[in-house]
């Protein structure tokens, strides 16, 4: 979770919401789920943060 905070706030990305949940997942000692609520600038700047989180190893799925 550090990475992803780290991501976010160099990118100027505001955390609203974070939910780290390990049951969601079936090897829960590898894999976890995070569901984060941020506030952005823009479509530009979720493809930025997109972008930085894809290059650092990490799926995105966007939900509205």
């Amino acid at each position: 979770m550090l990475n992803v905070a780290k991501i976010l706030a160099d990118l100027r990305a505001n955390v609203i919401k974070l939910e780290h949940n390990q049951s969601k997942v079936m090897d829960r000692f590898k894999l976890v789920q995070l569901e984060i609520t941020v506030e952005t600038n823009g479509h530009e700047h979720v493809r930025q943060i997109q972008k930085e989180l894809k290059r650092n190893g990490f799926e995105i799925i966007k939900v509205y």
